[in-house]
């Protein structure tokens, strides 16, 4: 057998003993593949980085970025890569002293990363925060941890794994020590600079006891969402098109349930109807329970319109933009606009094409935080057509808010009714041009 035969296969179906040991290390079993692709646990729920495809070589970077964090403290680190280049230098030189030197090393991180496994903390942990917050906003967070192992805890730092946008101002809660089957309550604060949807890392709560370059603990369960919205000025006023979307007391408003809806007629009442929407005359006549039904009322509607569209982005700009400005300046400006029209009692639907769920129909009853988590969790779209979903001739005012305009975009903008058109950054004959830094500034008061 010769040595190029026994490094490579001669054919598909042969596989040579070596070639196997080789690609060992790098092939993976099908529930390896799913666990690999799913990311490390910490940082997301379980499944979550299986959908769409996921680069390999990201995946690995971060599985060993959080191997280092995970397990080694930051004097930790440093000494682990002092060791490992004294450990290379012995190896390939007969300096004496260095090769002593590095094995003391390694065993100074062996003898921790062993003390400390053994007396490793198992704790429960428990976080509270909320759901939204605005960019920038002290965020206050709360812990409660308990001891379940009969020894105490021993130099305990709690919720200390990077993430990217999230700072700690006050630094990292520390707890000296926390005996046996006790529980601890303990407050911390941390800011985001950036809007988003983020999910916070599972909470890791960490002993580096005994020599502090190694840390071994336990994590949450659970994994914590927060949505972060613009921190945007109330607009003072918003110029709309026509005032006909102020419902007077006429002869349809009488039909009219108290969420903005229209009667339809009546039916029997199915599990999860309204209690309220129960007809009592029509329920003694058929002694059965009869609930009126009704529809959402187009008529005295505003249609938000917002676009998230742009143009397909070059590599180059992906790696070297950390933002889109004009989609930030769009969402804030949705944020300013949406808080208007809700708190003034305007009923309005904001319709968002690109989004699986396009149309969000807030009407009387749907509480303003529905809004902001859209606005938090709206991302751009690139190099896609747009479909259209809605009829325009439902609503009788539309405000529009674009970012760049197609034809596509104008024939669906010339089909709505008394529209006012708000341009970002770009010029256009039929609306009206604003500065996304003017915006973000929250230097417009009024629309």
């Amino acid at each position: 057998m010769n040595f190029i035969a026994l490094i490579r296969p001669n054919d598909d179906k042969q596989h040579s003993l070596l070639w196997l040991i080789i690609r060992a290390p790098f092939t993976l079993s099908g529930k390896g593949q799913k666990l690999f692709y799913e990311g490390p646990a910490v940082y997301n729920k379980p499944g979550l980085k299986m959908t769409g495809y996921k680069s390999p070589n990201l995946l690995l970077g971060l599985w060993i970025y959080t191997w280092l964090v995970c397990i080694f403290t930051i004097p930790g680190r440093l000494l682990f890569m002092l060791t490992t280049a004294f450990f290379l230098t012995s190896m390939t030189s007969l300096l004496m002293p260095v090769y002593y030197l590095s094995l003391t090393m390694i065993s100074l991180f062996i003898i921790d990363y062993v003390a400390g496994w053994i007396l490793r903390p198992k704790l429960k942990i428990h976080k509270q925060c909320p759901l939204l917050a605005a960019e920038n906003q002290i965020i206050h967070l709360s812990y409660k941890i308990t001891n379940l192992r009969k020894i105490p805890a021993l130099e305990l730092f709690v919720d200390k794994i990077p993430y990217k946008n999230i700072h700690f101002p006050s630094g990292f809660n520390r707890i000296k020590s926390l005996e046996a089957g006790k529980t601890i309550h303990l407050q911390n604060t941390c800011v985001i600079d950036k809007r988003g949807e983020y999910q916070f890392p599972l909470v890791y709560v960490c002993s580096i006891f005994p020599f502090g370059l190694t840390q071994k603990g336990d994590y949450s369960k659970v994994s914590d969402t927060v949505y972060i919205y613009p921190d945007y000025k109330k607009l003072k006023s918003v110029a709309l098109a026509s005032l006909a979307h102020r419902q007077q007391g006429d002869e349809q408003e009488a039909k009219r349930s108290t969420d903005g809806t229209d009667f339809m007629g009546i039916r029997e009442y199915r599990f999860g109807d309204n209690p309220r929407h129960i007809h009592a005359l029509r329920t003694a006549q058929l002694q059965m329970p009869i609930v009126k039904e009704y529809s959402l009322s187009k008529k005295s509607t505003t249609l938000l319109y917002i676009d998230i569209a742009h143009p397909s982005r070059t590599l180059v700009d992906k790696f070297l933009s950390a933002k889109n400005i004009e989609h930030e300046a769009c969402m804030y400006l949705l944020a300013a606009v949406a808080d208007f029209l809700y708190y003034q009692n305007i009923q309005m639907d904001i319709y968002i094409p690109g989004l699986s769920d396009d149309v969000l129909c807030m009407h009387r009853g749907i509480p303003f935080q529905e809004i902001l988590i859209k606005v938090a969790s709206t991302n751009p779209v690139y190099g896609h057509e747009l479909s259209y979903s809605i009829d325009p001739s439902n609503y009788q005012q539309a405000i529009c808010i674009m970012m760049n305009m197609t034809p596509d975009k104008k024939d669906f903008l010339s089909t709505l009714k008394n529209k006012t058109i708000y341009s970002i950054d770009f010029e256009d004959e039929d609306s009206q041009s604003l500065g996304s830094k003017e915006i973000l500034s929250g230097a417009i008061t009024e629309l």
